[in-house]
């Protein structure tokens, strides 16, 4: 983290609950050993204390007195994966809001980028992405962006025994890219709800448009 900048703005929301033996967290089947945080001072390494602050399912840093003018450098080691850390995204804005794992241990997961690769045109507003990881972290098997002129959020994702991925979000795109949709047009908010399944590949196979409907229902 940069000096000056706000550790406030760290955090990530999933469904979490605390280990009973300490204070990991157990977040979808895998533990976040309790963090570690360090400055550099003239060299030499001062540890500053840090713990998780979890609301809900939001999960954020608490930390102790630090120099503000320096680097800070958070480390929530990942337990359960042996040896894997790694970095997803490029230059812009991006963010993991889910993830799934299948039976071999391959990670899918899904959010929002702004990194230029994600947009279409001259959008900014950022693109919904799935990407798939192997299992020991070391390579990028797919990725696939699904977007248009407007945001598009990742929310939610599966995966089945088969590889299908079903993935989930929120769009206020005019042109988003939909695939033999069930629902093709905005229902008339400013953001809908759209819903995708994709090949073991990362082919979209069907994308669509949701809103709730109240057909089928029973008072």
């Amino acid at each position: 983290m940069a000096a000056g900048a706000d550790p406030k703005q760290i955090g990530w929301t999933l469904p979490v609950e605390p280990a009973r033996d300490g204070d990991d967290l157990i977040a979808l089947g895998v533990r976040l050993k309790k963090p570690e945080a360090w400055q550099f001072v003239d060299g030499l390494r001062i540890d500053v204390l840090v713990r998780y602050r979890v609301r809900g399912k939001e999960v954020a840093f608490q930390l102790g007195r630090y120099d503000r003018g320096l680097p800070l450098t958070i480390d929530p080691l990942v337990l359960g994966v042996p040896g894997f850390r790694t970095f997803v995204g490029g230059i812009g804005n991006d963010t993991i809001e889910d993830l799934a794992v299948n039976a071999a241990g391959e990670i899918f997961v899904t959010g929002y980028s702004t990194t230029p690769d994600a947009i279409s045109g001259t959008n900014t507003a950022g693109a919904a992405y799935v990407s798939k990881l192997s299992a020991n972290g070391s390579a990028v098997l797919y990725t696939t962006y699904i977007n248009g002129n407007g945001s598009d959020f990742g929310r939610g994702i599966a995966v089945d025994a088969n590889g299908n991925v079903a993935v989930t979000g929120s769009t206020s795109s005019t042109n988003l890219a939909l695939t033999t949709p069930f629902q093709a047009a905005n229902g008339g908010g400013p953001t809908d709800a759209f819903v995708a399944k994709l090949s073991p590949s990362g082919t979209v196979l069907w994308s669509s448009l949701q809103v709730p409907s109240s057909r089928g229902r029973r008072s």
